[in-house]
């Protein structure tokens, strides 16, 4: 909308009129709202199982796709996918909590190994 369409009601609250007919609230000051809004990150955690340990799931899925007719798969590995919404904007800091976000409850790190990788 263009600044000729905001309008103040009688109690002083900005509404915008479209075709004279509806009004609706409209922010005024989007562009400090904007300005002061924080840049989250997003934490992307891949969780497998190590080398070494047993993969019954991984097992089970290679055995299905043979029955349904792929032909050379070999060594198929099940794991986790997890996305994390962070309300930090330094890339290091938030690849540090996710970090200890997976040492001490995402992954077993006894069994599983895990990348993180950090978006925007």
């Amino acid at each position: 909308t263009s600044r000729k369409a905001i309008r103040k009601s009688p109690d002083g609250s900005e509404f915008c009129r479209k075709a004279d007919r509806a009004t609706f609230p409209v922010p005024l000051r989007y562009s400090e709202f904007t300005k002061r809004r924080r840049i989250k990150l997003k934490a992307h955690i891949h969780i497998t199982l190590k080398n070494g340990v047993l993969d019954p799931q991984g097992k089970a899925i290679e055995h299905a796709l043979g029955g349904l007719g792929f032909a050379g798969i070999d060594g198929v590995r099940q794991g986790k996918f997890i996305e994390i919404d962070l309300a930090e904007t330094d890339p290091g800091k938030a690849r540090e909590a996710a970090d200890a976000m997976c040492q001490r409850l995402l992954a077993n790190v006894v069994i599983e190994d895990y990348r993180i990788d950090i978006d925007e």
